[in-house]
């Protein structure tokens, strides 16, 4: 299983987990990539809760990723603290379906 880091993805993950709980995260998508929840209105995006040390999973992190299955990737999107924002915006959904559509056209070619 490939799993690829957006750039923002990258700078949100180092504020919110310690670098072994992200090695855990990573092995955790691997072994159950399809483990999120599918977002409405997104192309196929999904949501995993993610327990942060000392918090549970209810005021953990959020991972928005999609999972290519016929390319056995996993395209880590955008990360951010359950008590800084419950769900996606309007605007940061429109943004994930237009990365999520890019990621099914490169699959076609």
């Amino acid at each position: 299983m490939q799993i690829i880091e957006t750039s923002i993805f990258a700078r949100q993950i180092v504020k919110l987990l310690k670098k072994q709980e992200y090695l855990d995260l990573r092995a955790q998508l691997a072994a159950s990539p399809e483990a999120g929840v599918v977002i409405k209105g997104t192309g196929g995006a999904r949501k995993l809760r993610w327990a942060a040390k000392g918090k549970g999973k209810s005021g953990g992190i959020r991972v928005i990723y999609y999972f290519q299955d016929s390319q056995g990737k996993i395209f880590l999107l955008l990360a951010y603290s359950k008590s800084d924002q419950d769900d996606l915006t309007p605007d940061q959904a429109k943004a994930v379906r237009k990365l999520v559509e890019g990621f099914k056209d490169q699959d076609e070619e």
